[in-house]
């Protein structure tokens, strides 16, 4: 129906792990590709892209895939962020999307409780190894109720203005007041922040 009414060039799934089911996605898929025959771009969880099913995303369309990295250090992202993903399993299925001809973007956060500056150039440095076609990186965000925003709670590592009630807020956010971990290279990583993508793509863009 989009197709007969609209211009329609690529279709973007948004599900969060559009990869979550491998046997729906081997039915769904070559469906896709006969029934609508339009080059798509979906969310998926690298952990599930091992070379055959990166090879199913391909023969059947696939312009362009989507997941986080978070952290380029290990432990942050294992043991802090409890994402149990180790480097080289990135490296490993990155690589079958750079050999499928895949392009890939990912999501990654700087300014974690603890962690600053370097620990960002980090992240960059990862995502220029393991070939990332796009990235973005936003600072770390303490939502009320998360483990990462108590652990930065009982540590001291909140600014003073942040506030469980007002954070998700229109009025608070309206105020200027954005709640952030405390950091001596908090400007920097702001900074840091809105030239990741520069940072991440070219080595030379670091200094």
């Amino acid at each position: 129906e989009t197709q007969e009414n609209y211009p329609l060039k690529r279709i973007h799934f948004v599900d969060d792990i559009f990869s979550l089911d491998r046997r729906w996605v081997e039915k769904f898929l070559p469906v896709l590709k006969k029934e609508v025959n339009v080059p798509f771009t979906a969310n998926i969880w690298i952990d599930h892209m091992d070379e055959s099913m990166v090879q199913l995303f391909k023969e059947n369309g696939c312009a362009g895939l989507t997941f986080g990295v978070e952290s380029g250090n290990e432990d942050t992202r294992i043991n802090l962020i409890d994402k149990l993903l180790p480097n080289d399993l990135y490296i490993k299925h990155c690589g079958y999307l750079k050999k499928y001809k895949i392009p890939f973007h990912t999501g990654n956060i700087i300014g974690l409780p603890g962690e600053g500056l370097e620990r960002a150039y980090e992240t960059a440095r990862f995502n220029r190894m393991i070939g990332a076609t796009s990235t973005r990186s936003g600072l770390f965000w303490p939502f009320p109720g998360t483990r990462l925003t108590d652990y930065a709670l009982e540590r001291g590592m909140l600014t003073s203005d942040y506030s469980a009630e007002y954070i998700n807020s229109a009025e608070y956010i309206n105020k200027g007041l954005y709640a952030s971990v405390k950091h001596e290279e908090y400007d920097e990583l702001v900074v840091m922040a809105s030239m990741f993508q520069a940072v991440a793509k070219w080595r030379w863009f670091e200094s």
